[in-house]
């Protein structure tokens, strides 16, 4: 089937974690798609993947971001970056 990138903490109640990488793993489309992200089994997987400290970080209160233009560029840049080199591994 097909693959999505998931957030664990939805971009829409906490759009200050939409780029953070940690928040973002692979996920199946029907989990993503019709399962509302599947969180309950979501998040057991994400504590065996990056720790529970991690996880409870990502659940805990965080500033807003406001980025600039240049800021979001670079974002972009980055992760075109990292998919060309994900294509070619």
């Amino acid at each position: 089937g097909q693959n999505h990138a998931g957030h664990y903490l939805s971009t829409g109640a906490r759009p200050e974690l939409r780029f953070d990488a940690r928040n973002v793993h692979l996920q199946c489309a029907p989990c993503n798609n019709h399962l509302s992200g599947n969180i309950a089994l979501y998040r057991i997987g994400l504590v065996a993947k990056i720790g529970v400290e991690a996880v409870e970080w990502l659940e805990g209160p965080h500033e807003a971001k406001r980025y600039t233009i240049d800021e979001l560029k670079q974002i972009r840049d980055q992760y075109k970056r990292m998919a060309k080199e994900l294509e070619h591994a």
